[in-house]
C-alpha cells in the first residue's frame, strides 16, 4: 500500500494542508482559548496528528523499523 503512487500524494496533500493550517493559524493568535475558531483548530490539529500517525504505523508495519536495509529508521524522508 504505501508503495503506491496515491500514498504518497496523500502524504503531501496531507503535509501540504498541515502547513496551511499552521500559517492560517498565525493570524488568529490573539483571540481568547474559548473562541470557537480557536476550539476547531484544536480539533483539526488533532485530525491532522492521528493522520499522521496513522501514517507512520502503516509504514512501520510494511517497512520495519530497523533492522532492514529500506527499513522505516534507515528511511531519510522520515
Amino acid at each position: 500500500m504505501i508503495k503506491h503512487g496515491m500514498w504518497e500524494t496523500g502524504v503531501y496533500i496531507l503535509i501540504f494542508l498541515s502547513s496551511l493550517k499552521l500559517a492560517v493559524d498565525t493570524y488568529f493568535w490573539k483571540l481568547d482559548e474559548t473562541s470557537d475558531i480557536i476550539q476547531a483548530s484544536l480539533q483539526i490539529d488533532f485530525i491532522f496528528n492521528y493522520l499522521f500517525i496513522a501514517e507512520m504505523l502503516f509504514k512501520l508495519m510494511a517497512m520495519g523499523l530497523i533492522m532492514d536495509e529500506g527499513s522505516y529508521l534507515r528511511d531519510s524522508w522520515n
